[in-house]
Formats: C-alpha cells, sequence, structure tokens
C-alpha cells in the first residue's frame, strides 16, 4: 500500500507491516517572495505509525531507498507539499538519522537563543 495519507479517519495507523509508505501533513511554502523550502519540509509529520514501527521519509537526509522514484515511474499520485513516509522497524539503528526532528526547528533555536542570553547576560548589550 502506497498511496494513502498517514493522518486516517479514527486515528488508525494508515500501515501495519513494512513495505509500506504513506503520505505526511501538508506543509507548504507560506510566502512566495521568501521561499523557505526547508521549513516548509520541516513542518511536514508522518502521523500514526503502528506499534513497534516508525515513518521515515523517503528521500531522507541520509537515505534515499529509491522508493519515492519507484512510485513516480509506476504512476501512483504525487502530492506536492507532503512527504513520501517509508514505515521502518522502530529498533532500526539507523532510524535516527531518518526521521524528521519532532520539535519544530523554529522553537529549537528560540530555545538555544533563550539559553544562550541567560548564561552570557551580557552577549545582547550595546554598547553605547
Amino acid at each position: 500500500r502506497s498511496d494513502s495519507f498517514c493522518s486516517q479517519p479514527g486515528g488508525e495507523p494508515a500501515c501495519q507491516r513494512p513495505p509500506c509508505c504513506c503520505w505526511s501533513t501538508f506543509s507548504g511554502v507560506v510566502h512566495e517572495f521568501y521561499a523557505d523550502k526547508a521549513s516548509a519540509t520541516g513542518g511536514r509529520r508522518c502521523l500514526n505509525p503502528p506499534t513497534g514501527y516508525a515513518y521515515a521519509p523517503q528521500p531522507g537526509n541520509v537515505i534515499d531507498q529509491g522508493k519515492f522514484a519507484q512510485m513516480r515511474l509506476a504512476g501512483y499520485p504525487m502530492y506536492d507539499g507532503r512527504t513520501l513516509c517509508c514505515l521502518v522497524d522502530a529498533d532500526d539503528t539507523h532510524l535516527k538519522s531518518m526521521v524528521e526532528p519532532s520539535v519544530p526547528m523554529q522553537q529549537a533555536l528560540r530555545w538555544a537563543a533563550i539559553r544562550h542570553r541567560a548564561q552570557n547576560p551580557r552577549a545582547g548589550a550595546t554598547r553605547r
């Protein structure tokens, strides 16, 4: 099964066991003049994996198993603004490098800036 959305009505997993892929939540470019594609990609979520499994994006930042290209060649529908999420074993040692961050990057950067200011109170001060 490769053509449905990961987020299903009732919260049921779209996939039950590998090999299976589904489509992430939608996240697109917010402003055409400031096309932040990384933020759009980072906002997509692969939801509701079954117990014992996780979803990994294809192609990912680290690994590309060719599943996206295979689906395109086979004529499956492609969805702009969504990421293909493929089911992997939750105990896979490579999993941590394949899944998207669970904390949005803007939030992580904000926390880092707050910690930096707390540890270096004079860092934000301006000289007169």
